[in-house]
């Protein structure tokens, strides 16, 4: 007696691994994507003055409100001369440092005072829901990719 078994949808398998495979080093489409959803959470967070993530940012002095009404300058915390929420939030803006390829989104900015900003009223601020929409983006662009439904 004789026993016979044959593993159906191997050769199809072996295809979309290998086409998976070369989309491991193509991925920057969908990293160009999560660069543009961590810009929309960092505005969200300068739109919400610190709310968004939790907390509020620390409130100017009174005298810095005070200067920044007489020089005609945004009075939102953290918004005086709009530079380093628009070198973070806004492509190709003066100042910002973007960096993207197949598995890295290095988002910053040259302004002198951005890191002192940040430590004292953090603007890249992620929520559990933004880290989801990033991982989101890439599984949906892998399985795309296993599927054939992104070009070659």
């Amino acid at each position: 007696m004789n026993f016979y078994m044959e593993a159906t949808g191997i050769k199809r398998s072996c295809i979309r691994m290998r086409r998976l495979s070369r989309r491991r080093v193509e991925t920057e489409p969908a990293m160009q994507k999560v660069a543009d959803e961590m810009m929309h959470a960092i505005a969200a967070n300068f739109q919400s003055q610190g709310r968004r993530s939790g907390g509020s940012w620390k409130k100017d002095t009174s005298k810095w409100a005070e200067q920044k009404v007489k020089r005609g300058l945004d009075p939102r915390i953290g918004h005086a001369t709009l530079a380093l929420r628009i070198s973070m939030t806004v492509r190709d803006s003066d100042h910002q440092r973007l960096y993207v390829d197949h598995n890295t989104v290095a988002l910053g900015s040259d302004l002198p005072y951005a890191e002192s900003a940040q430590r004292h009223r953090p603007f890249v601020k992620f929520t559990r829901g933004d880290k989801t929409k990033f991982k989101l983006i890439i599984q949906r662009y892998l399985i795309a990719a296993w599927n054939g439904s992104v070009s070659e």
